[in-house]
């Protein structure tokens, strides 16, 4: 009879794919736990975020880019790094986020597209650019602030480059979030060697 050879074939295949489920999660578990060895970069994090926010501006077509973080207080944003801005812009004192309607809205994980700025002022361009585009930096769990992307003309940006500068938020977020803990893991090897 070929039924009972069917259900045995079923089985394994049910048991495989159950197998390469568990064998998917594992994997990126273990990558996960990967320790972290502290190699000093040959790049410091303001070269790399400068490096990262020039290729966003150049894969988008637009002039200029600013990285905008919250403080502790999560109540304003300072210009953190920038492309393509004048060196002057680090020395502005930080925006309140009270009334960045544009920050505001990307921090709640929507992508801000300006096509005209002038024509909409509430928003809040940090910039006098004809137009922008602002989208939220965020870890998996904690919002870091925003990534404006600028040009010096009239423009719509689509979807598909909204959803490129969303990706390079992302390596931001992930450069940040690296650059903490090897502060953290430094920190505490020096701690460790100082109770020793």
């Amino acid at each position: 009879n070929v039924r009972p050879l069917a259900l045995a074939i079923g089985s394994l295949l049910s048991e495989l794919s159950k197998t390469r489920h568990a064998l998917w999660q594992r994997e990126a578990e273990l990558a996960a736990g990967v320790p972290v060895t502290v190699k000093p970069s040959e790049e410091h994090l303001a070269q790399r975020l400068e490096t990262v926010l020039k290729g966003g501006v150049e894969a988008v077509g637009a002039d200029a880019a600013g990285l905008y973080l919250l403080n502790e207080a999560t109540t304003s944003l300072k210009l953190r790094a920038m492309h393509n801005l004048p060196r002057t812009r680090f020395l502005d004192p930080p925006r309140p986020l009270r009334g960045s309607v544009a920050d505001l809205e990307a921090l709640v994980g929507h992508a801000v597209v300006l096509e005209d700025t002038a024509m909409l002022p509430h928003w809040k361009c940090p910039e006098a650019y004809p137009s922008a585009v602002c989208v939220p930096v965020s870890s998996p769990t904690v919002p870091l602030g925003t990534l404006w992307c600028f040009s010096k003309t009239g423009r719509d940006f689509s979807t598909e480059q909204t959803n490129l500068l969303e990706i390079i938020a992302g390596r931001i977020a992930a450069d940040l979030e690296r650059e903490t803990l090897l502060n953290a893991g430094l920190d505490s090897q020096t701690e460790r060697r100082n109770r020793n």
